[in-house]
């Protein structure tokens, strides 16, 4: 290679310097916790770092409450009985072009609330077995498809939405249900192909974890422990079932590494490593949460967030997040509000964002 010049180092420094002025320091994104409650309609920001300085984001005032919760970089999705309102938590304003909540037609209550890695949303409706899609702001637009046997939640894994489907009510029980009824997945909206799960029934939810498996939770009826269904996305019909995850599992949530963690309502939280394919922590070794689970997730550092629930009434006690480290020690909780429905964690714009306390 032929050696610069004098004129040649001194432009060549000139244009560094020219772009490093202009690029300038990058700020790196903040990781936060946001808790949805659905008793004072207000999101909940806590900065990971920093779990002492909270931010409340009032959202605007509903005719019905909150009831599920989704998460794309700094775009909230938050289901209110038949709309979904997508906010820009950078900017505290809605992100759809006209500032309204999307109506997604589906004549019943939101169960779940899901993103694609195309930034398209998804929400089930399980009492009239419907499944919707929404665009990704600022189009937001909507439309709805019938995904009979209640539909309860989602798994994403290789840019497929999987619909977790309960099959709650399509039994002979009629409307009360069947919870230990099959349950099974569907690869799409719409559907026609469909993929058995193992089990006691009444399946929640999934997580694509590091082994490159989709994992789902199944709670059953509470006469038998739960179980995990794990999945390969490319060959869906590849499943294994591993038992002993408690009464009534609902949450499950891994730490991108080794483990894949479950939370019962009634038994606290359970580990699965996808490493080894064993159980390292079932009911019998649950960890203690300091109030029944109402959610589960983790950040980038491998922290385990546990939403426990609030009383739900105006002079009652208040719902927390307690936090654990890899080691499953908990630290101190985070109090949150009366009536704590979900939580999820995300990264936001450092630049666009103040924290108050």
């Amino acid at each position: 290679m032929p050696r610069l010049g004098v004129w040649g180092a001194i432009v060549v420094g000139f244009i560094a310097a020219a772009c490093a002025s202009t690029i300038g320091p990058v700020t790196p994104p903040v990781e936060v916790l946001v808790v949805l409650d659905s008793a004072d309609d207000t999101l909940r920001i806590i900065p990971v770092d920093s779990t002492e300085v909270v931010h409340h984001l009032i959202l605007t005032p509903r005719t019905s409450k909150v009831t599920a919760l989704a998460l794309r970089g700094q775009i909230a999705a938050i289901s209110d009985s038949d709309d979904v309102m997508l906010i820009d938590l950078g900017s505290h304003h809605a992100a759809c072009a006209d500032g309204r909540p999307v109506p997604l037609n589906a004549n019943g209550v939101i169960g779940a609330l899901a993103f694609g890695d195309d930034g398209q949303g998804y929400a089930s409706t399980p009492s009239t077995d419907s499944v919707s899609r929404f665009l990704p702001p600022p189009v937001c637009g909507a439309g709805t498809g019938s995904v009979p046997g209640t539909p309860q939640g989602f798994g994403l894994a290789r840019g497929k939405v999987f619909v977790v489907v309960a099959n709650r009510h399509g039994c002979p029980l009629g409307p009360i249900g069947c919870p230990d009824a099959p349950s099974w997945l569907t690869t799409e909206p719409g559907l026609r192909d469909s993929v058995p799960l193992l089990g006691p029934g009444d399946a929640r939810s999934g997580v694509f974890a590091s082994d490159g498996s989709l994992y789902i939770v199944s709670a059953g009826d509470g006469s038998s422990d739960g179980i995990l269904s794990q999945i390969d996305p490319l060959q869906p019909g590849n499943i294994n079932s591993y038992g002993g995850f408690g009464h009534l599992p609902q949450y499950v949530a891994t730490d991108g590494a080794d483990h894949v963690y479950v939370a019962s309502p009634i038994d606290g939280l359970m580990v699965f490593n996808v490493r080894t394919h064993q159980v390292d922590r079932g009911v019998s070794a649950a960890v203690p949460l300091n109030g029944a689970a109402h959610g589960l997730a983790t950040d980038d550092f491998g922290r385990i967030y546990a939403l426990t629930a609030g009383s739900c009434t105006a002079t009652g006690a208040r719902g927390t997040v307690q936090i654990l480290g890899q080691d499953l020690v908990a630290r101190h909780p985070v109090t949150v509000g009366r009536c704590p429905i979900a939580i999820g964690v995300t990264e936001i714009p450092a630049a666009l964002y103040h924290f108050d306390n």
